[in-house]
């Protein structure tokens, strides 16, 4: 055999290196994109289970009508939906990028439905709207319009 033959075989051998590590790469970044995109999703929804699960007391108040409510008590409904907004805005922009699955955030979506369907959730939208992003403000808005029939 001459030195170009074992030449061609090297460069033959090479790239087939070339391509096995290439497949192995592929393979370890979709599984490291599942890792995160997972984790993602268990960080805010771990976030948002934690304001669920609060004492009894706290749960009754979030369901007290607003117009029976003290000024403490209603600022503790303000505090307490401004951390779902905040966190049904991190979900969302998540879900936009790719980053959950979109059933996922489907499910999840409900919840700012039921947050807007109660009147102290409209009241909270329209007078703290302002704090949130763009996109997700008109999500929402769109989401207030079907309740309401104004969309």
């Amino acid at each position: 055999m001459n030195w170009e033959a074992i030449g061609s075989i090297a460069e033959f051998t090479g790239a087939l290196a070339t391509l096995a590590m290439l497949v192995y790469l592929t393979i370890q970044l979709r599984q490291n994109t599942k890792a995160i995109q997972s984790s993602s999703f268990h960080a805010a929804n771990t976030s948002l289970s934690e304001n669920f699960t609060r004492s009894p007391e706290e749960t009754l108040l979030k369901y007290k009508d607003w117009d029976e409510c003290n000024e403490a008590e209603r600022l503790f409904q303000v505090e307490s939906m401004g951390r779902h907004f905040t966190m049904f805005e991190t979900m969302y922009y998540l879900n936009k990028d790719g980053t959950i699955n979109p059933e996922l955030w489907k499910s999840r979506s409900e919840h700012i439905r039921l947050m807007l369907e109660y009147p102290k959730g409209k009241v909270y939208w329209a007078e703290r709207r302002h704090w949130f992003a763009d996109s997700f403000r008109s999500y929402v808005d769109d989401v207030l319009g079907d309740i309401t029939g104004d969309a």
